[in-house]
C-alpha cells in the first residue's frame, strides 16, 4: 500500500509521456472503437440513469471516443466534448465521428490537467479508466478539475479501492497505474453525502465499480 503523498519516480509525468507518444496503428484504433465491454454498457447506464435528460457531456481520456459514441445513441440531442492525449486517437475518433454523423461531438488532443482546466462545462463529466494514471499526489487536484466543469454529476469508472481507509491507494503496474480511493477523496471535499456506488460484478478490465457524484 502506498499513500497519496507518495510517488514512484516520474510518476504522473511518466505515464503521460507513454500514452501520448503510444503509435495504435488502424486495427488497434478500430478495435477501441469497436469495443462494447460490459464496463462501457454499465458506465452509460450509470450516466443516463444519474440524468437522463442532460444536454451535454464530457469524457476526460476518451482515446478514440468510444464512449461518447455509445452515449450519443442514448442522448441524440446532447453535445459531447472529449479529450486525450495521444493525438493519433484523437484524430480517429473525430473521422469516424464525420462519417457517422452523429450529434456535435468535439474531439482535442490535450491532458485532463489542461483540458478541465479551460473552464470547459457539461452536465455530465466523465472517466473512464483515464484517472487511474494519476499519480496520488496529483489525483486532488484531477478532481477539483472535473467538479469544476460538471454543472450537474461526475461518473468515474476506474479500478478503485472501495470501503477502505483514508489515505489510500495501490500501485498496481509500474507504468505507473493506481487503484484509488476516489470516495475517500471525494468525501474530503464535500461530496460524502452525494455519492452512489455501483460495483460491477463480473468486470472484464480492472474496473471494478462506478461511482457518481452529484453537484446538488
Amino acid at each position: 500500500m502506498l499513500t497519496p503523498e507518495q510517488r514512484v519516480p516520474g510518476g504522473d509525468q511518466d505515464a503521460s509521456v507513454y500514452w501520448r507518444d503510444v503509435v495504435y496503428g488502424p486495427e488497434r484504433l478500430e478495435n477501441y472503437w469497436n469495443d462494447r465491454g460490459a464496463h462501457r454498457t454499465e458506465l452509460v447506464r450509470a450516466i443516463v440513469d444519474t440524468c437522463p435528460d442532460a444536454d451535454s457531456a464530457l469524457e476526460v481520456g476518451c482515446h478514440v471516443g468510444t464512449n461518447l459514441r455509445l452515449l450519443a445513441r442514448a442522448w441524440p440531442w446532447a453535445i459531447f466534448y472529449g479529450c486525450d492525449i495521444n493525438g493519433e486517437a484523437i484524430a480517429y475518433g473525430q473521422e469516424r465521428f464525420l462519417e457517422l454523423g452523429l450529434p456535435p461531438v468535439f474531439l482535442e488532443r490535450a491532458s485532463i490537467h489542461s483540458y478541465v482546466g479551460a473552464q470547459r462545462k457539461a452536465d455530465v463529466v466523465f472517466s473512464c479508466y483515464a484517472l487511474a494514471y494519476t499519480a496520488p499526489a496529483d489525483l486532488p487536484g484531477a478532481l477539483q478539475g472535473l467538479l469544476a466543469a460538471a454543472q450537474r454529476a461526475v461518473v468515474i469508472a476506474e479500478p478503485m479501492l472501495v470501503d477502505t481507509a483514508w489515505p489510500t491507494a495501490e500501485l498496481v503496474n509500474p507504468l505507473p497505474e493506481w487503484r484509488h480511493n476516489y470516495a475517500g477523496l471525494l468525501a474530503r471535499l464535500g461530496y460524502g453525502d452525494r455519492l452512489v456506488i455501483r460495483e460491477l460484478e463480473a468486470p472484464t478490465t480492472r474496473i471494478n465499480a462506478i461511482l457518481t457524484a452529484s453537484m446538488a
